[in-house]
């Protein structure tokens, strides 16, 4: 099977390839850049690369994708950025309704020397009401023949969906028991890569510097 892991740059391939691509697998990493005024900007990396391939996946069965998430701490985020990297998602996910069996959707908080950068207060985060316009609608509208499991780590939900429980009970009652749905707080992004995540981000605010 084909996988796509850890992305960076413009994916490029023959229109045959995509199509027989059955696995998609996405990570994303944080990128900074130092803006005239001195502050430093962060926004998830790889934008663009799932608008090359929205469409041309016609077998898709299996979509992993993993992606920082903007909080309300920690570093002033390029929220023009991160909507059209929600968007460009949730347009990718439509495309493959078709044919996808498995989908799993996380997002993380961004962690340095085993500290998050979030406000442990704050129930809902910035990323949770991006996800929740942007992303949840495509999961609950359409046809969805073939899928069989959903899993969402790090999706909190807003007041209004009654935080991640409520996101749950939406997805269930959509697919109606013919789907596997779970819905949790905790994003593994960074329990499973923490040390790596650590050096990327140690690394990239070193060469702001």
């Amino acid at each position: 099977m084909a996988s796509i892991q850890r992305c960076s740059g413009t994916f490029a391939s023959t229109k045959s390839r995509t199509a027989r691509l059955k696995r998609v697998e996405i990570h994303t990493r944080l990128e900074l850049y130092r803006a005239e005024n001195g502050r430093v900007i962060a926004h998830s990396a790889m934008s663009g690369l799932l608008t090359t391939l929205t469409g041309r996946c016609t077998a898709l069965q299996t979509l992993t994708l993993r992606r920082i998430g903007q909080n309300h701490a920690g570093f002033h985020w390029h929220t023009a950025a991160e909507e059209n990297s929600y968007t460009e998602w949730a347009l990718f996910i439509r495309s493959v309704q078709g044919t996808v069996e498995k989908l799993v959707f996380e997002q993380a908080e961004v962690m340095i020397n085993g500290m998050k950068y979030y406000f442990e207060r704050l129930r809902f985060r910035a990323m949770d009401e991006r996800f929740e316009r942007l992303v949840l609608p495509t999961l609950v509208s359409g046809k969805w023949p073939g899928l069989t499991s959903v899993q969402l780590q790090g999706v909190r939900g807003s007041k209004r969906q009654s935080g991640t429980a409520g996101v749950a009970a939406k997805l269930e009652v959509f697919y109606g028991g013919n789907t596997t749905v779970v819905v949790e707080k905790r994003a593994y992004i960074h329990e499973d890569r923490r040390a790596e995540s650590r050096k990327d981000l140690s690394n990239l605010l070193r060469n702001l510097k």
